[in-house]
């Protein structure tokens, strides 16, 4: 296939990094695309672009230090509940769990939730911010929270 860019260069088929932003975070990702020996330009392969998507997506969840599909999945397991249960517990719907546990992105204010709601250190410091925001000491709460077995 020609250069779409140049129409000088046979397009070959390279594992190489692509520059992309996302929600305003920039960040990379290594892929297979074509590129232009010529010019240098690069286009994602037909075949490969849901496969290419995927990548995006868990670069940009790591660029912007978001729980991964597995992360949220294992954090909705360790709490021994199914979808429809975890769902009702973050009172979001049933449906955002399965697609955020399948691999769509999640927004930051889901993820603080789930955090929220799974994650005790994660918990204690917000609640640590949130006595230091209000110039008050945290007074019915003993400092360490320990889960029982």
């Amino acid at each position: 296939m020609k250069c779409i860019e140049c129409g000088k260069g046979r397009m070959l088929r390279k594992t190489a990094r692509t520059s992309h932003e996302v929600r305003g975070i920039k960040f990379e990702v290594e892929g297979k695309v074509l590129v232009c020996p010529q010019c240098g330009f690069q286009a994602i392969p037909a075949d490969l672009l849901s496969e290419h998507g995927r990548l995006v997506d868990e670069g940009y969840r790591e660029a912007a230090g978001l729980l991964s599909a597995d992360e949220i999945l294992a954090a909705r397991k360790s709490l021994g509940l199914n979808q429809l249960e975890f769902a009702k517990y973050l009172g979001v719907g049933e449906a955002s769990v399965k697609r955020w546990e399948l691999g769509a992105l999640q927004d930051k204010s889901s993820d603080d939730l789930i955090r929220l709601k799974t994650d005790p250190a994660y918990a204690q410091k917000n609640l640590e911010e949130v006595c230091r925001r209000l110039g008050r000491p945290i007074s019915k709460v003993p400092q360490q929270v320990e889960c029982l077995a």
